[in-house]
């Protein structure tokens, strides 16, 4: 509870006790050392609220502090000219608020009992002396009205934790959640940068070894123009090839930094990849699409792009193929594919960058990618239509 409540509550404690308090001496007209007596216990009920919050600190004496609270409120009733003062009753009422206001629920309920059980003692002292149909529908009415009480108060502070441990809970999942985001963020990040690490290691590797033959090509056609003018038309025209070859890698280079976003148009996206690599390089691709073509995970259609991309990428680069054959099958809950090449085919397949990508990203979205090279080399496998974990 607050602190400003809690001054506020303690404000109009003392205001409704010194009423009810007044009440009871003018109901009973209380005189003499009874009323020293009656009002000295008053003052202590009322200090012990206070003493309670500025200076116990302990977890037992603030729970027995409460026990004090009733003690002295069956005190008062003792006292009383009365056997029952309803005055003084209401007391009992305001001990239960106040517990339940500021312990635990079990400690509350606690509490609450023995306050139910003190309270309702008088009406079994008078049911003992006077057994009569008033007295006891009177110990009924109270009892029923004090259980109420009770009731109500124990499940609102049951209801009061729950919605604690949810507030708490949320502010849990608030928190992971900012967390991943941030982790989400920082991944990415990385990801870029060794992308972009691996295409400066492939200008550096590919293009800069290249630009240096092309150098060293064109230095010696130089020397060559006014000895033997056939050898430097053959070094030029294997400038020229080497020329167009490094023109075929940069605009791979290009093709590669493309956003994920612009390829995520399923098949579309593959026909416009073919359409242009066939026009870049004059090689033939053919590009099959077989079964009803459905609506799959944006993973699935970036990660098979990808496949056809580095697979026609490898076929010219390293079969110097001219003739690409492309089937993408359609199944109803996967996407089969198969890229074979008439290009050079080598006895033994070695897993380079470009083809370890590939089962990477396959790998990931838990699909399977196999290599072959009996005759032509072949690049077959499939993927999932829909990937756990994603939307």
């Amino acid at each position: 509870m607050k602190r400003e409540k809690l001054k506020l509550y303690y404000v109009f404690k003392i205001l409704v006790s010194s009423i009810l308090f007044y009440a009871s001496l003018k109901f009973e007209n209380v005189a003499g050392k009874r009323l020293i007596v009656l009002a000295f216990s008053f003052i202590i009920y009322i200090l012990i609220g206070v003493i309670r919050e500025s200076v116990i600190k302990k977890e037992r004496l603030y729970l027995f502090s409460f026990l004090i609270d009733v003690g002295v409120i069956f005190f008062l009733e003792s006292n009383s000219k009365y056997l029952i003062n309803y005055f003084l009753h209401i007391f009992y009422i305001l001990i239960l608020l106040e517990a339940s206001l500021l312990l635990r629920r079990k400690q509350s309920f606690f509490v609450s009992i023995i306050t139910l059980g003190v309270s309702l003692s008088k009406y079994f002292i008078l049911i003992y002396y006077k057994r009569s149909l008033s007295s006891v529908s009177e110990m009924m009415f109270f009892g029923v009205i004090s259980i109420f009480i009770v009731s109500i108060i124990y499940f609102s502070q049951y209801y009061k934790e729950e919605k604690e441990k949810k507030d708490v809970l949320y502010a849990e999942l608030l928190s992971a959640h900012k967390n991943l985001k941030e982790y989400s963020e920082k991944v990415e990040r990385l990801a870029t940068i060794e992308e972009r690490n691996r295409i400066a290691r492939d200008i550096h590797d590919t293009l800069g070894h290249d630009m240096t033959a092309l150098l060293m090509q064109l230095e010696l056609a130089s020397r060559f123009i006014d000895k033997d003018i056939n050898q430097a038309k053959n070094i030029l025209l294997e400038l020229k090839d080497s020329t167009r070859e490094n023109l075929v890698k940069v605009r791979e280079i290009v093709q590669t930094l493309n956003p994920d976003e612009d390829i995520c148009k399923g098949i579309k996206s593959i026909e416009e990849l073919v359409e242009e690599f066939c026009k870049k390089t004059g090689v033939k691709a053919n590009l099959n699409i077989e079964g009803d073509m459905v609506k799959a995970n944006p993973s699935v259609n970036i990660t098979i792009y990808r496949i056809v991309q580095e697979s026609m990428t490898n076929a010219v680069r390293h079969g110097k193929a001219n003739e690409i054959n492309i089937i993408i099958r359609y199944m109803p809950n996967r996407i089969s594919f198969r890229i074979y090449n008439n290009g050079l085919v080598e006895k033994e397949i070695k897993e380079g960058f470009g083809l370890k990508a590939m089962r990477e990203r396959v790998e990931t979205l838990d699909g399977r990618i196999y290599f072959s090279n009996h005759e032509m080399f072949t690049v077959e496998g499939f993927l999932p239509l829909e990937v756990k974990g994603n939307d």
